[in-house]
């Protein structure tokens, strides 16, 4: 478990959105900027609450412009009047470096702020599973069970607004229902945003795709942080995001494996064996190559439930007439054929 607290935060490119300034490219760099971490988007947000709170926003100070001046007034010394640095506030140029000292006020405040509330409240819990299977629970009791590998990162105590988190692996999410704080999983370019269900990731760093498979409730996916092209599914469905292709497809999901990694059970009915060594790879955590292609196509009707890899393994060389051996940590896979 490590704690991140440092944060790469493009001021100038918040402050360009925050003033409507931005272009379509800028906005496309701080939306992949919020794709990058979890607690971005509450960053991004403080950072609106400030700048909203100068005045700058609305074109204008906070405070009273004319009750300033007149103050000011008073206590000048009438006899200054007439140096150069009286004719400068008292003429227009004055009013126009006004808005750029506040500009430039507004950002300090900001920074400085940030750097205060930002160390305080937006340090960051990374957890990966390193011996295989491991359950952890985040700070608004939801459950993660993650498989080997898998690793997560979430704020150590969520926003008022949203319940945000990084994840690459694979992992099964119990999210605790709460409607005015959606739970959202950043995983590469993909969003998944949920009020309150279950539901398996898998999001290998080296694969192409990121697949969601939803147990119970309703999951939207969509990218970056544009949910105007949002895919809902539901429990039963399964949807996967091409990578490359940044797009979503959505299906019904036939694997009856997708949470064996969980529980132990795995159920074939003349499934493929290359289908049936992707399932045993992720629950024993073995990487299967299989030697010749005669036997990839070869299928198997069986369940087990808990049982050792050997014994399972002794199942599969009796029933197909293949041979396992492991060379380097890696089980090939060999026989004569179907």
């Amino acid at each position: 478990m490590k704690n991140g607290k440092d944060h790469i935060i493009p001021l100038e490119l918040i402050s360009r959105f925050l003033s409507g300034e931005s272009t379509d490219k800028e906005n496309d760099m701080l939306n992949q900027w919020l794709a990058e971490s979890p607690e971005n988007a509450g960053i991004l947000e403080e950072y609106r609450k400030v700048w909203a709170h100068t005045g700058i926003l609305e074109g204008k100070p906070v405070f009273d412009l004319d009750d300033e001046w007149q103050h000011f007034q008073e206590n000048v010394n009438p006899s200054k009047k007439e140096n150069d640095l009286w004719n400068f506030l008292a003429g227009p140029k004055f009013f126009g470096s006004f808005y750029r000292m506040a500009a430039v006020v507004a950002m300090g405040l900001i920074l400085g702020y940030s750097m205060f509330y930002f160390g305080k409240q937006f340090s960051t819990t990374s957890f990966q599973a390193q011996l295989g299977k491991e359950r952890i629970e985040l700070p608004d009791g939801s459950v993660v069970i993650l498989n080997k590998g898998a690793e997560i990162t979430y704020p150590e105590k969520f926003s008022k607004d949203n319940r945000l988190v990084s994840f690459s692996g694979e992992a099964f999410f119990q999210i605790q229902k709460d409607p005015e704080r959606p739970f959202i999983i950043r995983s590469n370019n993909l969003s998944i945003r949920v009020l309150g269900t279950s539901f398996n990731v898998k999001a290998q760093p080296n694969s192409p795709e990121i697949e969601v498979i939803v147990n119970t409730g309703r999951v939207a996916l969509y990218e970056g942080s544009d949910r105007k092209n949002e895919k809902n599914i539901i429990a039963g469905q399964k949807a996967v995001y091409y990578k490359t292709l940044n797009k979503i497809s959505v299906s019904e999901n036939t694997n009856p494996n997708f949470l064996a990694w969980t529980t132990g059970k795995m159920i074939f009915d003349g499934s493929p064996l290359s289908e049936v060594l992707e399932v045993l790879s992720s629950v024993y955590h073995k990487k299967f190559i299989i030697s010749s292609e005669k036997i990839k196509n070869c299928r198997l009707t069986v369940s087990f439930e808990n049982q050792e890899l050997p014994a399972v393994l002794k199942i599969l060389e009796t029933t197909l007439d293949i041979e396992f051996t492991e060379n380097a940590g890696i089980m090939q896979v060999d026989g004569p054929g179907c």
